[in-house]
């Protein structure tokens, strides 16, 4: 979020646009996990390390549902009432210790 922010609006549109990827019909689907497939193992074999008690499936899953928040909130910066309401460093730094409050207990569950 770091990153994306600094790109500012730019950096928000390309992470929507690789947020819709996943969730368009299969061909795009396909295309978008194919691209996607080096980095999503990495975390896997990372998550893998930190949660060994865990199935590959699970933290797949899991993963899933942590990339599914992060979209949600990025789709949604810059409206009221949202997570993230503008761009600021500050907004920024809070958004991203919630996300990981939250998704990290959900890794561990």
């Amino acid at each position: 979020m770091r990153v994306i922010s600094q790109m500012e609006e730019a950096g928000i549109v390309r992470a929507q646009f690789m947020g819709r990827c996943r969730g368009e019909p299969l061909p795009i689907q396909q295309l978008a996990n194919q691209e996607f497939d080096e980095s999503t193992q990495r975390f896997l074999d990372i998550l893998q390390r930190a949660l060994p008690n865990q199935t590959r499936t699970e933290l797949q899953w899991k993963l899933d549902m942590a990339i599914a928040v992060l979209i949600r909130t990025l789709n949604q910066v810059g409206q009221s009432g949202k997570l993230i309401t503008g761009s600021s460093s500050e907004e920024v730094e809070i958004a991203i210790a919630r996300l990981v409050k939250f998704v990290a207990q959900g890794m561990k569950a």
